[in-house]
């Protein structure tokens, strides 16, 4: 199992997309998806999350046979699979609300301020409005704002903004930390900072 999926990672990372190689990989690995720890579950899916082609099947299948194991998972294997899912856009309610569960319980300093900006930004992207998850969220990054890149800050707004989801304080602070770094932002995340103040004012 593990090695299927460090194969999918391997040529996913070296942007090698052959369609026939990640399908023969696919129809080896979904027997076995029940021997696959989290970690070569996620692997794999970020895997396919990263390659030109659909593999909805597969995609299905990771979630169903990962819901059992969602205790086991750590940080890091949470945040790939919501970030996978996010990226392909595949809708598997009960999958990315056992992971945000299990974001919201685990201690927030296991999960860094950049992996906190990527999650919100996969459950608003993926129109997963999950409240209790952006709260939580929130909270822990009003302790590190200081922590974020101009775009990371810019990535925070759009999310929130995109979700209807004004918590106290986030907006303040986020406006606050991004003094000073007006340069760094990126044309897009500047774009994206006006839209999201002006749909939460």
């Amino acid at each position: 199992s593990r090695g299927l999926s460090s194969l999918a990672w391997a040529y996913s990372t070296l942007g090698y997309d052959s369609l026939p190689l990640f399908e023969n990989i696919a129809d080896a690995a979904i027997p076995k998806l029940d021997k696959f720890k989290p970690q070569e579950k996620a692997m794999m899916a970020l895997a396919y999350s990263r390659i030109n082609y659909s593999f909805p099947y597969l995609f299905n299948e990771i979630a169903s046979r990962s819901l059992h194991q969602i205790e086991q998972f750590g940080p890091l294997d949470t945040f790939n699979m919501i970030i996978a899912y996010a990226k392909v856009g595949h809708k598997s309610e009960q999958l990315m609300q056992a992971l945000a569960e299990k974001v919201i319980h685990q201690p927030s300093h296991h999960f860094s301020p950049q992996m906190l900006v990527g999650i919100a930004w996969a459950y608003a992207n993926t129109a997963h409005h999950t409240r209790p998850l952006f709260h939580a969220i929130a909270k822990s990054l009003l302790d590190n704002i200081h922590k974020l890149t101009a775009n990371e800050i810019a990535s925070v707004a759009w999310s929130y903004a995109s979700v209807n989801c004004n918590h106290y304080g986030l907006f303040d602070a986020l406006a606050e930390a991004s003094e000073g770094k007006w340069p760094q932002f990126s044309a897009q995340s500047l774009a994206n900072l006006a839209w999201a103040y002006s749909t939460m004012k």
